[in-house]
């Protein structure tokens, strides 16, 4: 086997689901975020029903809050985003069914309540928000430029009470396929329910990022929509953040940001397998994950990068024109060496 090693660029922007790789395995992270490797595998149908359910919420709202249309008119539009997108392939969360879901949702937390987003100085409502902010850590690979973290959150709604704002929220609806019990009952355990969120680091990046907007919310309040044969209803959870899990959120994000950047400069330095810089977890957790084996696992079992060169192309997707090149040529594209 050679020991010649692929190209790499250490990624510009993070996010909550490449720290939830980082944090799982550090080698996945390099493999997929650093050395860009894909196998363009097909996704699941737990994805795609959420994705397709986080659009409908998304046409939803908008049509209501920015389009004024009526409430009816705007879950129509919701509905039919359903029917007419990818089939899942899966019976219990078939278009049909979702769609059913989403309307029963809306029926149960209505969207003339006391609850709305705010309003953002553009004149739009801050409804599936997609944030971007520096965080003041140099790029290994491009000279001058900052490190960002990124996200898109559900939204940022303000609650009132007798025509008065008591409260800054932000908002997030989550599809489940399973939900927490009261022990011998089909009742929802809330508690539980609320434990699993109190330090996610998902709600609380953000907060962090409605910080940097200079809004400081209240809590969070979670929507969780049961995706079972019996077409359950939805439920909402109230979540506290305060300030100290923000602040400690943030430095841990900046010190292993700061960390990964010195294994890769280190990599490149002694130009050897990645593995003396970013150790695999080699856990049945992090090789092999809802039943699924690690796409990179080869490159654990076997010494040289030539297994993953033959089983995995290097791609990125470019945001900025809507492409997906080569690595090669995204960095001659960006003139990064």
């Amino acid at each position: 086997m050679s020991t010649k090693l692929l190209d790499t660029l250490f990624p510009v922007a993070f996010s909550h689901s490449m720290m939830q790789s980082v944090w799982g395995c550090e080698m996945k992270f390099f493999r997929q975020h650093c050395q860009r490797l894909t196998t363009g595998h097909a996704r699941s149908s737990d994805l795609i029903a959420g994705g397709h359910f986080a659009k409908a919420c998304e046409i939803v709202r908008k049509s209501f809050y920015n389009d004024n249309l009526s409430i009816d008119n705007s879950i129509e539009l919701g509905y039919n985003s359903i029917i007419e997108s990818e089939d899942t392939g899966d019976y219990i969360k078939s278009n049909r069914r979702l769609a059913i879901c989403l309307k029963k949702h809306f029926k149960l937390f209505p969207l003339d309540n006391n609850l709305a987003p705010v309003k953002l100085a553009n004149g739009e409502h801050a409804i599936e928000y997609a944030f971007d902010f520096e965080l003041g850590i140099e790029h290994p690979d491009i000279p001058g430029t900052s490190i960002r973290y990124k996200g898109l959150l559900d939204g940022l709604y303000e609650k009132t009470h007798l025509g008065k704002r008591v409260g800054t929220y932000v908002v997030d609806e989550k599809t489940c396929s399973s939900v927490f019990r009261v022990s011998g009952t089909k009742i929802v355990d809330i508690a539980k329910e609320e434990d699993k969120y109190k330090t996610e680091g998902q709600m609380i990046g953000y907060h962090w990022a409605a910080r940097q907007l200079g809004l400081k919310p209240t809590g969070t309040l979670i929507y969780k929509i049961p995706l079972t044969k019996d077409f359950e209803p939805s439920f909402c959870l109230e979540i506290p953040i305060n300030d100290y899990l923000v602040d400690i959120w943030s430095a841990t994000l900046c010190n292993k940001i700061e960390e990964l950047k010195d294994k890769y400069l280190f990599y490149k330095n002694i130009e050897h397998q990645p593995h003396y810089s970013f150790y695999p977890a080699l856990t049945d957790s992090a090789c092999v994950s809802y039943g699924r084996r690690c796409s990179f696992t080869d490159g654990c079992r076997y010494k040289g990068e030539d297994v993953m060169a033959m089983t995995h192309e290097q791609r990125i997707w470019d945001s900025t024109s809507k492409r997906d090149y080569t690595l090669k040529e995204y960095k001659q594209l960006k003139g990064i060496k």
